[in-house]
């Protein structure tokens, strides 16, 4: 992504994704970010204060990397508590194998990640045009045989 503006980001999930509901649900910027190692698991981080079903966005700096995204996006199915990545699947970003300069891969280069959500509908079965037309038709056809015996 060239822009990596609150609009930019949501319009480019929204192509990934489909879902032309989705909207920025929530933003946290590096200073308040929580990304933690994850205890035994080398090269794996998480967050822990996501609540939502949805999609997150991590945002990196990428300067002197050998990186060509800057975002990577990820979808939460279920009511997750947590959004657990690798180095690898963000091009070692938050450490790893940084090819020639380990220095600039690290942690500290997520500089906000964001959280988005649809729009959610409740669903109600509607009848069939065909099955309102019969419907109709009984009625009818019932007040007609009602009418003859009366």
């Amino acid at each position: 992504m060239n822009n990596s503006s609150d609009a930019a980001e949501l319009d480019m999930l929204r192509k990934l994704s489909g879902d032309k509901t989705l909207f920025l649900s929530g933003k946290a910027d590096a200073d308040l970010i929580s990304a933690s190692a994850v205890p035994g698991m080398p090269g794996a981080w998480f967050l822990t204060d996501l609540t939502q079903p949805g999609y997150f966005a991590l945002k990196f700096g990428t300067g002197g990397t050998n990186a060509t995204a800057t975002t990577f996006f990820f979808r939460n199915t279920g009511n997750l508590s947590q959004l657990v990545w690798t180095d690898d699947q963000v091009q070692f970003l938050t450490g790893g194998a940084c090819a020639n300069n380990q220095s600039k891969c690290n942690i500290g280069r997520l500089s906000h990640y964001t959280t988005t959500m649809g729009v959610s509908y409740n669903q109600v079965e509607l009848p069939e045009p065909g099955g309102i037309v019969l419907l109709g038709l009984g009625l009818l056809a019932a007040t007609g045989a009602r009418r003859r015996r009366g």
